[in-house]
Formats: structure tokens, sequence, C-alpha cells
């Protein structure tokens, strides 16, 4: 047979093998050459009880690699040799892949689970969004440290929810995580959101900046650098002078800034840029001064001595 034209297809009818195999597998019990044998029967039907969209690039080439072992049956079962098709063929020698048959456990546990996924919501709590999932959730831990990196995070603890604000960043987590929208939630989500600055003006003084960031341990230490830096502590914040050093620290670590700080901070930067112009002139009025004074007769100036005079005396 000519192999299907997408790797996707290929792998497709993998999936359908392993399905019908098993389908009908019983652990090598009782029938043989009907099913999977001892070492593959946990993997196979792990897999099979998921849908293909579900398959990870490592189970998808762990599954090419066993259906050798089965050709015959999924030949039987579909009428697909497997043996032709591109896919089967390169994983062919392959070693077991350890980490497919660990995501096949996850997989199983997940549907161990269910009815722990399917408490999964988020929703709206006092306009901001609150994310549920239940302590014994099979994705409990890894969640937790998911919802602690988002940013204004909090926790609720009489409704024992995660609290996060909207941002960029919780459309990050719920794409990944799939979790399911309440009307209300969606409504949050979906509204027009006001930006919320990292870097503005200090309303105290004008050639200042605030900086209001979360906790980097990185960026913390990037921040105590800056010209003028200084720590409130009540507020837990850092202000600095407007400086061009603040439009680094921005770059690099990619935080909002109001455009009042940034114009404050570009005009810092012309201001420095037109100071050191002037201290490089000075110095050249200097240098050329002191060659004027070792010399004994007017003929020996040098000529950009007399453009500095023409200069000087123009009306």
């Amino acid at each position: 047979m000519t192999s299907p034209a997408t790797t996707d297809q290929q792998y497709e009818l993998v999936y359908q093998g392993i399905v019908e195999v098993a389908s009908r597998c019983d652990g090598a019990q009782s029938l043989d050459g009907v099913g999977f044998n001892g070492q593959d029967t946990k993997f196979g039907k792990r897999i099979a009880a998921v849908p293909f969209s579900e398959w990870t690039d490592d189970v998808k080439v762990e599954a090419a690699r066993i259906s050798l072992t089965y050709k015959q049956q999924i030949l039987n079962y579909i009428g697909v040799d497997v043996a032709t098709l591109d896919v089967v063929r390169q994983a062919a020698g392959l070693r077991t892949n350890h980490i497919a048959r660990n995501q096949a456990r996850q997989y199983e546990r997940r549907q161990a689970n269910a009815d722990k996924v399917a408490l999964r919501k988020i929703d709206a709590v006092e306009g901001a969004l609150g994310i549920f999932y239940d302590k014994k959730d099979p994705d409990f831990g890894t969640l937790l440290e998911a919802c602690k990196a988002l940013p204004g995070r909090q926790f609720d603890w009489n409704r024992k929810c995660n609290v996060v604000p909207p941002s960029t960043e919780v459309d990050d987590f719920i794409l990944q995580w799939d979790f399911p929208l309440t009307d209300d939630a969606l409504a949050l989500l979906t509204a027009p959101r006001e930006i919320k600055y990292q870097v503005t003006v200090d309303p105290r003084a004008v050639r200042k900046v605030v900086i209001d960031t979360p906790y980097d341990p990185a960026l913390v230490d990037a921040i105590r650098s800056l010209p003028g830096r200084s720590w409130d502590g009540a507020k837990k914040i850092n202000t600095a002078d407007a400086h061009p050093a603040v439009l680094a620290l921005v770059e690099k670590f990619n935080l909002t800034i109001h455009p009042d700080a940034r114009a404050n901070c570009d005009n810092a930067q012309r201001a420095l840029e037109a100071a050191q112009a002037n201290d490089l002139a000075q110095e050249d009025v200097a240098t050329v001064m002191a060659h004027v004074s070792r010399q004994g007769k007017p003929d020996q100036l040098p000529a950009v001595f007399y453009a500095m005079l023409e200069e000087v005396l123009k009306p």
C-alpha cells in the first residue's frame, strides 16, 4: 500500500490499530496473538483510552514502534499493513520510550480522577478571576505553581481559590490548562483592559519614576543599580531617577512603561548627550589653548585657533 501523505495521517492509522488491539486484549492471559503481550498491555490500553488528539509526539513514536509487534493483528482488524508506514519504519529498532510510557500513566491518572478534573473552573470573584480546582486534582502541585506565577495572584481563603486580575498571562494559563469559564468570567476576560503600567512618573517628583513589579530576584538586582534608586517599604515600590538606564531595564525585562515616564527618560537621555558633547567641546578648547600657549610667534598659531576666535567674535 502507499503511505498516507502526511505524518499525522500515518500516526492516526497506528492509533486506529492500537485501539482495535486494545479492545481485544486480555493481557495475554487467555488468547495469544489477539491483544498485547505482557510488557505492552498497560501502555497499549492506556493510550487507546484517550483521543488521538491528546497523544504527544513521544507517545506517537512509541505506539508506532510497538505496532510492528502487532502488525498481523492490525492488518486483520483494520486492513492496514503498518510495516509500510514511514513513521513505523522510522521507529523500528528504537529503544523503549520511557517518557511516552510515563505520559501514558498520566493519561490513566487523569481518567481515574476525571471527577476531580471536572471541578476545575474559572469564575468571576469581586471583579477578578477565581481559579478553582480540587485538592485531589491529579495536577494539583503543578497547577499551584502555575497560579503562583500569575501577576497579582492572591489566595481567597473563604472561597478556597486563587484570585487574579485578567492578564495575558491568565490567557496563556487558560489555553494551557483548558479551564472552563463561567459566563461572568468570560465577560471579564473579553472586556477592554486597562493597561497596568509597571513604570510610571512619580507624582511627587517629575524627574523620578515609580517601579512597581512582581518579585523577581534578577529584576530586583537590576533595579537596585538604577541611578537614584530608593525603596518605599510602606508602599512596596521602588523609585529611581528618570534615566536612560530605566529604558534599558524596561527593554530587558519586558516591562510596561507609561508614555510620560518614557518621555522623561528620553529627555534625560538627550540632556546627558548634550552634557557629554559640551564636556567634549570644553576638552577640545583646553587642548587647543594649551597648544597655543606653547607657540612663540603668531604665524605658528594653528588654524583651529583662528576659527575659534571667529566664532567668539561673531556679532
